[in-house]
């Protein structure tokens, strides 16, 4: 597995055991939130790197507030990228979710295929470290 931290800012291998690879982001920790071309720059090129390896996402939602919501393109931009790469993913799993991100996946819940909607887990019952998911 391996273990690729999403932020705009860093990428940091953390491991590899499995043949599925994890990319995870924290949204609050990406001091650029507002760079938009940046960020889906990057989001891209990782998934680039990836080809045809299955994959999950999870992204750790502790933190994200006001100004992570209002930041639609961003959002959308996710959206479309992860559509391209949608039969190569195995899960897209949100933990943690403040509930701005909790309000940004019902607004752009309309967006989302039957198929992005199947692989989509949502954990807010309690506080998850990424870690768990190795």
């Amino acid at each position: 597995m391996l273990f690729i931290d999403v932020d705009i800012n860093k990428k940091t291998v953390f491991g590899s055991s499995h043949a599925d690879d994890y990319a995870n982001t924290k949204p609050s920790n990406a001091k650029l939130y507002k760079d938009t071309e940046g960020i889906l720059t990057h989001f891209g090129n990782i998934l680039e790197q990836n080809k045809n390896k299955k994959w999950v996402l999870i992204i750790d939602g502790d933190g994200f507030d006001i100004r992570h919501a209002t930041e639609i393109s961003t959002g959308a931009g996710l959206l479309k990228l992860i559509n391209t790469y949608i039969s190569t993913l195995v899960e897209l799993k949100v933990i943690n979710p403040s509930w701005h991100m909790k309000g940004a996946l019902k607004l752009g819940n309309s967006e989302f295929t039957d198929e992005l909607r199947s692989k989509l887990t949502v954990i807010d019952d309690r506080v998850c470290s990424v870690l768990q998911f190795l």
